[in-house]
């Protein structure tokens, strides 16, 4: 087991790209620490194709800096895990108090042949009541046929606490038209915003976020997307503003 301390956690994303798996050293531990409530927002992609892995969060229970294991079995609390198949991303972000962190990144043998290589995005930001959306842009879920909005398109999930952003990865086919994104369902505040990965370094930088929609309370959020094009790849983030609530996200096929 290979351990890296990256020191405090902020919104400025750390990246480790082309991190390796093997047979013989099939995880990886990345400690960090929080210096007061945050949204911790994992990102686990570019997984090798043809292989697996998974990502879990633990709490630092006894505050003796290190992940303890025993016999192979995780002493410390797990907080939080993503276990997606074949090299589908995988994504964790949940609110958590201050402390030290260890995100695990494991090698999922019966999914890998050999080697497994990876790249992972962390980056802390602020919680609800006065959210700053996770900066990451996992591939969670991907819209319609093999990434591309050909008809209506409907998803019903939730955030909130333990489960602050979800992101949806679409491009608008040339052949129909996407009149709107609309964020429904509410029982607790939750926003939308189009994001564009120029530079695909799956992390939202300046200039990036296309559009948005930040309405109030438990108000449907809508998008037009008039200003959107075909054929480009785009990312919907939904997140918790404040609250917990379940949602329903509709791609408006016209």
């Amino acid at each position: 087991m290979s351990t890296f301390n990256l020191g405090t956690l902020r919104s400025t994303p750390k990246s480790k790209n082309d991190s390796t798996l093997t047979t013989s050293d099939p995880t990886d531990v990345y400690k960090f620490r929080l210096t007061g409530t945050s949204n911790i927002n994992l990102s686990l992609n570019e997984i090798s194709s043809g292989d697996d892995a998974d990502l879990r969060l633990y709490r630092d229970s006894n505050g003796n800096g290190r992940l303890d294991v025993r016999n192979g079995v995780v002493l410390d609390e797990e907080i939080a895990n993503s276990r997606k198949g074949s090299n589908l991303d995988d994504a964790i972000n949940v609110q958590a108090n201050a402390g030290t962190y260890f995100a695990r990144v494991e090698r999922y043998a019966p999914g890998s042949s050999g080697t497994v290589t990876y790249d992972l995005d962390l980056s802390a930001t602020s919680p609800s009541p006065t959210a700053s959306p996770s900066n990451l842009l996992p591939k969670e879920f991907t819209v319609g046929h093999a990434g591309a909005v050909v008809r209506d398109e409907n998803y019903s999930d939730a955030v909130g606490d333990s489960d602050t952003a979800d992101v949806y990865s679409f491009k608008l086919s040339r052949n129909y038209r996407l009149d709107s994104i609309n964020l429904s369902g509410l029982s607790d505040d939750a926003d939308i915003r189009v994001i564009q990965d120029r530079n695909r370094n799956r992390i939202v930088d300046a200039g990036e976020i296309i559009a948005s929609s930040t309405n109030s309370g438990s108000s449907t959020d809508s998008i037009s997307a008039g200003q959107l094009r075909t054929g480009v790849n785009y990312f919907l983030q939904v997140y918790q503003y404040s609250g917990n609530t379940d949602y329903q996200l509709t791609f408006d096929i016209a």
